[in-house]
């Protein structure tokens, strides 16, 4: 892996900036105010937009792996679990501990099943 160590930070940079712009857009999404809600929710049309890049450039540079396939599926999890917050929080007749309380249902299958493609 020594030619592609470039490539292999490339993409694995790509895939942790997912998780962290998924933590930003809740946080955004979670001051209600009018603007920083809609940054949140281009925040996660961002993230999910680098999970289509990040897979594409690991594919197309050779730089699979099963370290990063597992980064990809946690970055998932976490932009997922983002998206029902990000919901929970603006919909204000909803607590957002209920749906805190079904992603915390969700995730462990979104991981499992993730991690099951990841290793066929």
């Amino acid at each position: 892996m020594g030619e592609r160590k470039l490539e292999y930070w490339i993409v694995n940079g790509i895939t942790v900036s997912r998780s962290l712009l998924s933590l930003a857009a809740v946080s955004m999404i979670a001051t209600r105010e009018s603007n920083l809600m809609a940054a949140g929710l281009f925040t996660i049309i961002a993230a999910v937009s680098l999970d289509l890049i990040d897979g594409k450039l690991a594919r197309h540079w050779g730089v699979q792996s099963q370290e990063g396939g597992y980064r990809d599926a946690l970055a998932d999890v976490t932009m997922v679990t983002a998206g029902l917050l990000g919901v929970g929080i603006a919909m204000e007749q909803f607590p957002a501990l209920c749906w805190l309380t079904i992603s915390g249902l969700l995730i462990p299958w979104f991981t499992f099943v993730r991690w099951q493609q990841v290793r066929n």
